[in-house]
């Protein structure tokens, strides 16, 4: 148990760390006066690095190590990397875009409150502040992070369609056929219902868990 909790409090501290380090890069481009054209260069690698590293959730839920949902997890992470590794690698002209910032920014101040929370609740830490943060940063964050990721979708897709980006055409070896800009309408349309859902479910896991830690706190 002792081995388990080690290595969740180590991850999570490390991407904790990882993230604020991208968010403190993205601040001093800011600060001296760099214009947004400059984000994406200036944080490629740490921003691919701690955003594939996720995929251990994944692993970690498969193998127990936490109790949360594979394919829930999997799901967040993969929508993730289509957005990094299909869109913005792949596409070099929304990596300028303002929308790319903003969806730093809010990627980035999601989860250090996250990682802090998961941190500190393995220490047995008090963890008021970060409960706070992790539960309603959201309000904000949210439709920020996913307004900027669906302009980033929209931007791209002239691109990935007169390029051919990850289309295969019949008849190849494969006998498969697959279109990414057809599956980016896809997704495209799929922020619409999944929006007010997902935002839905957050605000009952806030009211949830901020009502137990005043609970907690009376008690």
């Amino acid at each position: 148990m002792r081995l388990r909790q080690s290595y969740l409090f180590l991850y999570n501290f490390a991407c904790a760390l990882g993230w604020t380090y991208i968010i403190s890069r993205v601040g001093k481009l800011a600060s001296i006066g760099y214009g947004v054209e400059n984000t994406y260069s200036v944080i490629k690698q740490p921003f691919i690095f701690w955003q594939c590293f996720q995929l251990l959730e994944v692993l970690h839920a498969a193998l127990g190590i936490v109790r949360s949902s594979v394919i829930t997890t999997f799901i967040q992470v993969a929508s993730r990397l289509i957005i990094l590794l299909a869109i913005v690698y792949r596409v070099p002209e929304v990596q300028g875009s303002v929308f790319f910032t903003t969806l730093i920014v809010a990627w980035s101040l999601a989860e250090i409150p996250r990682y802090l929370h998961y941190a500190l609740s393995l220490t047995g830490g008090r963890t008021t502040v970060a409960t706070w943060l992790r539960y309603s940063g959201f309000l904000v964050l949210y439709p920020l992070g996913a307004g900027s990721e669906m302009v980033l979708l929209y931007i791209a897709m002239p691109y990935i369609r007169d390029r051919g980006i990850w289309l295969l055409k019949l008849p190849n070896k494969l006998n498969f056929a697959f279109d990414f800009y057809k599956v980016c309408w896809v997704l495209l349309f799929l922020y619409l219902p999944g929006l007010p859902f997902m935002y839905a479910h957050m605000l009952r896991q806030r009211k949830k868990y901020l009502s137990s830690q005043h609970k907690r706190r009376v008690d």
